[in-house]
């Protein structure tokens, strides 16, 4: 039985520490004019998240001067001192000025500053900023501006944006930390879409926006669509894009595809030896060629990264199936190939970025639930109950 508290027992107080004091009162607040009351609706977003050292960014570049480890009291004149410094940037803090303020840098044109904006500001103000010029947007595309908007969201974490840049081969940002979005940003941005086989167009994009968890239906840029661009490009969450050229054996294999199927080894704990049959960036002066449904000749996908087969020599049907499942949930597309006195299964590590175009293919006929094969034949596998890792989404809208 539980028992009832006690008479004596008291609730428990949790107090936070104060970020800021303020020397206003009710009346001080009402004689603020609208963009010092403003500044101060800044400066109280970031209080509410606890984000003191933000808060005192602010004030400095106000103006206002402050004792190291002194709890600053935020006045009549460090309020107006801030509204100015942004007035004097190109933002006010009018309805209008907000708005703009907002819509350039990635957050909804509805007039209301909470953390996140509040924090944009505390950017800004330093001069770490990404935006897209207002008048520039009215003058690109449609997917140009989806990809502008992006990497606009994506910049409302600067080193996220900085990561991105550079995986996509972007030119760096200038010493101030500072970017201005342009056509040329989103066209490079583009190029990657598609690269994955993506499309932002209006059927593709929504194809996005569900792969993303986005099921508002809008088209419209959301932070989940920017997360998984990012994610996707960074391969946030999936085997690190590593390709160093490694030997096993006789064999090539980058360190991408040798870190999968290591986690693959540790997955059977034992039960089954994985063994490589024929590795990767296979050389012929007379390659075999593949030809697929649409009449289009294709290299050996062994050509390029990321494919290997693997033995299957004294192993039961009930093994092979099982090796096939634990390829898969590494991020493999498998299927066994029966060939004559050499039965083999067929491993393709999806995303590898330098896989043939035959490998590429055969990634695509896996999520369309084929065999990988020139005949396109259904996956003979597909009973398996197979728990893919959730960063294959990034890889299947490609499908």
């Amino acid at each position: 039985m539980r028992s009832l508290p006690t008479k004596n027992a008291e609730p428990t107080v949790v107090r936070r520490t104060r970020v800021l004091r303020y020397g206003l009162g009710p009346s001080g607040v009402q004689v603020l004019a609208a963009e010092p009351r403003r500044a101060l609706a800044i400066l109280r977003a970031l209080e509410l998240e606890g984000n003191g050292a933000a808060a005192r960014t602010l004030l400095r570049i106000g103006g206002m001067r402050m004792e190291p480890e002194a709890t600053p009291i935020v006045g009549i004149n460090s309020c107006e001192g801030l509204a100015k410094v942004l007035r004097e940037k190109g933002y006010p803090l009018t309805d209008r000025g907000v708005k703009l303020f907002k819509m350039e840098h990635g957050f909804s044109g509805v007039v209301r500053i909470g953390p996140d904006v509040a924090r944009a500001y505390v950017r800004f103000a330093g001069g770490r900023r990404t935006r897209v010029e207002s008048s520039r947007i009215d003058d690109v595309s449609t997917v140009e501006r989806r990809a502008l908007e992006i990497l606009r969201t994506i910049g409302q974490d600067t080193d996220d944006l900085k990561a991105v840049f550079k995986a996509l081969n972007l030119p760096r940002f200038g010493k101030d930390d500072a970017v201005d979005l342009n056509r040329k940003h989103a066209k490079v941005l583009l190029a990657w879409v598609i690269k994955m086989s993506w499309s932002f167009d209006d059927d593709g994009f929504k194809r996005v926006c569900l792969a993303a968890g986005d099921r508002s239906n809008t088209l419209k840029v959301s932070p989940l669509v920017a997360k998984l661009v990012r994610d996707t490009i960074l391969g946030t969450g999936e085997p690190e894009h590593d390709y160093t050229r490694h030997n096993v054996g006789d064999h090539v294999l980058n360190a991408r595809t040798l870190r999968m199927l290591q986690s693959v080894q540790r997955a059977l704990a034992g039960r089954l030896k994985v063994r490589v049959l024929r590795g990767s960036y296979w050389k012929s002066s007379e390659p075999p060629r593949m030809v697929v449904k649409s009449g289009a000749t294709r290299v050996n996908p062994h050509q390029g990264g990321g494919v290997i087969d693997l033995s299957v020599r004294d192993m039961s049907p009930t093994d092979i199936e099982q090796l096939v499942l634990t390829l898969r949930e590494a991020g493999f597309a498998a299927w066994v190939r029966q060939r004559g006195d050499r039965p083999h299964i067929h491993a393709v590590a999806i995303g590898d970025r330098e896989l043939s175009a035959s490998a590429t293919w055969q990634v695509r006929a896996f999520f369309k639930g084929r065999d990988g094969r020139s005949h396109a034949g259904p996956d003979a596998h597909k009973h398996l109950c197979v728990r893919m890792p959730k960063w294959l989404v990034r890889y299947r809208l490609g499908s």
